[in-house]
């Protein structure tokens, strides 16, 4: 029995190691950062999908390779099932995603013509920074981007709890 005696001189038992562990093992608790890390999910990617919101799920996929990061660090630290729906629904979103924008392409430009003949190449991403910039401010011509902004997202994206709207606030 761990019990513990307060300033008080009340005793307590305390069954929580000094590493944060149950030792009573009745209930297996879960870390705080791998719960920050699921609310992140489902207020990045979940809940915009719910209403069906795909500009805020696209607006937000620069968090996409940190978060999934993250996950399989935790996974492979802690293994639950858990964490494993959770980077198979990120993989997923991100599927959907790509599908989603091809979609919207695809409905957008007119053809006219009996027949086409359209070959599908997989989605390239780039870095985060020069996503966002294109979202913000537009594809550069000639593909010429403007460094300054580029290292501003940068720095940007250092914070973990940084937003998209903030992000194009800084930048504008």
């Amino acid at each position: 029995m761990y019990t513990n005696i307060s300033l008080t001189g009340i005793s307590k038992r305390n069954e929580l190691s000094l590493i944060g562990h149950d030792r009573s093992s009745r209930a297996e608790i879960e870390p705080f950062y791998i719960t920050k890390i699921k609310k992140r999910v489902f207020e990045l990617y979940i809940i915009p999908l719910q209403s069906n919101n795909w500009n805020t799920v696209n607006e937000n996929m620069f968090t996409f390779d940190n978060i999934l990061n993250k996950l399989n660090k935790y996974y492979r630290n802690n293994p639950s099932q858990d964490l494993l729906m959770y980077i198979e629904l990120l993989k997923i979103i991100v599927e959907l995603n790509g599908e989603y924008r091809k979609f919207g392409e695809d409905y957008k430009s007119n053809h006219v013509g009996i027949a086409k003949f359209k070959q599908v190449l997989p989605t390239i991403r780039l870095a985060p920074a020069y996503e966002l910039y294109i979202l913000i401010c537009g594809r550069p011509k000639n593909n010429i981007y403007d460094n300054l902004k580029i290292n501003r997202i940068n720095q940007l994206l250092e914070d973990d709890c940084i937003t998209f709207e903030r992000i194009k606030n800084e930048i504008n």
